[in-house]
C-alpha cells in the first residue's frame, strides 16, 4: 500500500470512528457516506473541520433528538466551514430562498437542454422532465428520474470519463468497501460528475440520507 493509500485509509477510518462515537454505536458506511468521504479527501478538507461539524451535530442532537445516521447530516456544515476557511469569510452566507433556488435550477437545466442535439436521448429526457417541472411534479422526483436515466442518455465517452475518474477516486478506499457498496458508490459518484459537467444542478436539496 502506498503512502497515499495509507493516508486515505486513515482519513476514512478517523471519520468512521468519530461518527460511530457520535452515534454511540458501530456504523456501516453507505455509498453516500463513501462518496462524501471521497469528495472531502479529494478537496483536502482537514479532519479537524469534520470533527467540529460532528461535535456541532451532537449539540443539535441533544436539543432536537436523534438525527439521521448518514454523513449527509453534517455535509452542509463541513462544506460551509471549508468555504469559510478557503475564502476567509467571517460569517456564513444566508440560505437561499427555496423557490428562487428552484427557478435557478430549472433555468440551468434549460441551458443544458439548449446545448443538446435535437432528437438526442438527453434532449428528449430534459424536455420531458422540464415539462413535468412546469406541471408541478416534486423536485425530488425529477432529480430521481434524471439520476436513473442519465447513464443511458449521455454520450458513452462522457459516462466512461466520469466512471474512470470515480474509480481513481475510490481506489484508496477500495479495500474497505464491500463489493455492493463499491458499485453503488461508483455509480452515484459518476452520476454526480456527469451532472456537474453538464450543469444539471439538483432541483431539490438532498437532506435525507439514502
Amino acid at each position: 500500500m502506498s503512502s497515499g493509500d495509507r493516508e486515505a485509509t486513515r482519513y476514512a477510518r478517523t471519520i468512521e470512528g468519530s461518527w460511530s462515537e457520535f452515534l454511540q454505536q458501530p456504523v456501516v458506511l453507505s455509498p453516500r457516506d463513501w462518496e462524501l468521504i471521497c469528495q472531502w479527501h479529494a478537496k483536502r478538507i482537514p479532519l479537524e473541520l469534520i470533527r467540529e461539524a460532528i461535535d456541532a451535530a451532537a449539540e443539535r442532537r441533544d436539543r432536537r433528538g436523534s438525527p439521521p445516521t448518514g454523513l449527509s447530516y453534517i455535509a452542509p456544515a463541513v462544506e460551509e466551514a471549508w468555504t469559510v476557511v478557503r475564502q476567509g469569510r467571517l460569517s456564513p452566507q444566508p440560505p437561499a430562498d427555496a423557490e428562487a433556488a428552484g427557478r435557478r435550477g430549472r433555468e440551468a437545466w434549460r441551458v443544458c437542454l439548449a446545448a443538446q442535439r435535437a432528437g438526442s436521448a438527453l434532449q428528449r429526457l430534459l424536455v420531458e422532465l422540464l415539462g413535468r417541472a412546469e406541471a408541478g411534479d416534486p423536485a425530488s422526483e425529477l432529480d430521481r428520474r434524471l439520476d436513473s436515466e442519465l447513464p443511458g442518455a449521455v454520450p458513452a465517452a462522457l459516462w466512461d470519463e466520469a466512471d474512470a475518474q470515480m474509480r481513481t477516486a475510490l481506489a484508496p478506499f477500495r479495500g474497505r468497501m464491500a463489493a455492493e457498496t463499491y458499485e453503488a458508490t461508483l455509480q452515484r459518484g459518476a452520476i454526480e460528475r456527469v451532472r456537474d459537467r453538464l450543469g444539471l444542478v439538483r432541483l431539490a436539496t438532498q437532506a435525507a440520507e439514502e
